[in-house]
């Protein structure tokens, strides 16, 4: 599949997230920095999809948390 780039942004607001689908916040601390999703829903205000490739693993965020460990950002 070729890469088209950014299409849109994940909602993080409650008045802006569709009701049973999950915010950026606890998106971003499942996924890779790039991953690649799959339209399962369009309504007239929102795209709701699935991530199907670019889920972290637990030994990546073993390694993210190691990472900032040695940045000092988490102790």
């Amino acid at each position: 599949m070729k890469e088209i780039g950014t299409v849109g942004y994940i909602a993080n607001s409650p008045y802006t997230t569709a009701t049973g689908t999950m915010s950026a916040g606890r998106i971003y601390e499942q996924v890779k920095k790039k991953f690649i999703v799959e339209v399962m829903f369009i309504t007239s205000s929102k795209v709701i999809c699935r991530v199907i490739e670019g889920l972290k693993t637990g030994k990546e965020d073993e390694k993210e948390i190691m990472s900032l460990e040695e940045e000092g950002v988490v102790e």
